[in-house]
């Protein structure tokens, strides 16, 4: 059994086995951030991926307030099980590729308008062309000898507000999983897809003509414990090299970094990881790679961490031991995300990640975005969900999530290579409440277990479990 209904059952599978042993938010999930997407050519717009929602700042991370999954997502987004592609463009929109549909935002985060409801599983900005972007729509189409999908990439050359067809239609007997464009070469098109048939059967489609025409090339994943290839990035002045990660759609299994340097004709294996890769960034002239790791799925204690190697000899060296679970990387700074106990959910680098400065707690957000009242109704009121209501008793956000901080525990420097260590205070920093200032974390949240060794490691299995399948991780 394979493509969504398969992804569905891991993915259920995966939640029922943790909850037992750990507490989590109301929608079932563990608090974590698992993307950061930085706005193209305003570096101090951040928005994070998180599984209770987006969480956006307009100030290169010193404040943050929060989106909830019912507007991002649409009316069922408090279902919980779904991390999206998310992308932000260049006048601020924000386009969400979700089972729900195309959902975009033109004042980053405040409204919201489903462009297209059927089911999506990425989006890509252009590079070179930040108000355009692509999105990939692959959703399943029927029964007969075989599986059947539909696998149709979408266009917007203005900031997500109109939609048309890009190119043909990919090989139905495939489902899509990610897709990415080239920054040198406007016409070049990467998806990646999986066959639907009994035996694991991974592929990449190359477009050299606006997706005129594919052409599919097999990724050679390995049967006993990968199941899909996800794309990376493109290199950004080589059209032909492209990065890709392996994996499985639980996101327990070991990962590998796999680069073609010929469109997809042959493959080398550049990496191969002890735990699941969760997190790659690439230079912006392509001379340097940054890859992530969460814990070994064999061990919770073991990770590879943060590796970086010159793109002349991919020699990966470890440059932290941080568990990674996103990077990013926006001009000299190197973003991370990571479990709370490492000292942060988001850290920022600018020694190549050695070292991280915090940017975010899982106390520190503020509450929900601020946007004004409206007579429209594309505006969706996220405070009862931020701090539970008479028809949602115990679910608020906020409780889950912890006290405001304010005076932090013994903390310390943070350690040298990332590690577990909870960094000192930054000075002068937003605590969870606009009335209030401060950092770290007074208490711990109100779901008590997950914070120790055990239910963090957990937690980073739970989380990975989760967002794996269907969408590429850009740091993602």
């Amino acid at each position: 059994m394979r493509g969504a209904a398969r992804r569905l059952l891991g993915c259920s599978a995966a939640l029922a086995l943790s909850l037992a042993a750990l507490p989590a938010l109301a929608n079932g999930r563990f608090p974590a951030t698992n993307q950061l997407v930085v706005m193209p050519g305003k570096p101090t717009q951040l928005m994070v991926r998180s599984t209770f929602g987006l969480l956006v700042s307009s100030d290169q991370g010193k404040n943050w307030d929060w989106i909830c999954e019912q507007a991002a997502l649409g009316p069922n987004g408090a279902a919980g099980t779904e991390d999206p592609g998310v992308a932000l463009t260049a006048s601020g929109a924000i386009i969400v590729a979700a089972s729900e549909g195309l959902i975009v935002s033109p004042d980053t985060g405040c409204s919201w308008v489903n462009a297209d409801p059927t089911f999506f599983v990425d989006v890509a900005v252009r590079p070179n062309a930040p108000h355009e972007a692509i999105a990939l729509e692959a959703m399943f189409d029927g029964e007969g000898s075989t599986e059947s999908f539909r696998n149709q990439l979408y266009v917007t050359t203005d900031d997500g507000a109109h939609w048309t067809p890009y190119g043909v239609p990919l090989d139905p007997t495939f489902i899509g999983d990610t897709v990415e464009v080239s920054a040198s070469d406007p016409n070049r098109v990467y998806v990646t897809g999986e066959k639907s048939t009994s035996t694991e059967m991974a592929a990449l489609f190359t477009s050299t003509n606006g997706g005129a025409t594919w052409t599919e090339n097999p990724v050679p994943i390995l049967p006993q414990n990968e199941e899909a290839a996800f794309i990376a990035a493109v290199d950004p002045t080589n059209p032909d090299r492209v990065y890709l990660r392996t994996g499985d759609h639980t996101g327990l299994q070991a990962s590998r970094l796999l680069v073609t340097d010929n469109a997809g004709m042959t493959f080398t294996e550049r990496y191969a990881g002890t735990g699941p890769m969760q997190g790659f960034a690439l230079s912006p002239d392509g001379s340097t790679v940054y890859i992530g790791f969460g814990r070994a799925a064999t061990d919770g204690d073991v990770s590879d961490g943060l590796q970086v190697a010159s793109t002349t000899n991919f020699a990966f060296k470890q440059r932290s031991n941080v568990i990674v679970q996103c990077l990013a990387l926006s001009g000299a700074t190197l973003y991370a995300c990571a479990p709370e106990l490492s000292g942060f959910v988001l850290g920022a680098s600018t020694d190549d990640g050695a070292t991280f400065k915090t940017l975010l707690h899982l106390c520190d957000i503020r509450g929900p975005l601020a946007c004004g009242s409206s007579t429209t109704d594309t505006k969706v009121d996220c405070t009862s969900f931020w701090s539970g209501s008479d028809s949602l008793p115990g679910q608020g956000v906020a409780e889950q999530l912890g006290d405001p901080c304010s005076t932090p525990p013994d903390a310390g420097e943070p350690s040298a290579d990332g590690g577990p260590s909870p960094p000192a205070p930054d000075a002068g920093k937003t605590a969870g409440t606009p009335a209030s200032t401060g950092a770290g974390c007074a208490t711990a949240p109100k779901s008590g277990d997950w914070y120790g060794w055990y239910g963090v490691g957990a937690g980073v299995l739970v989380s990975a479990a989760l967002m794996w399948g269907r969408r590429k991780r850009r740091g993602p």
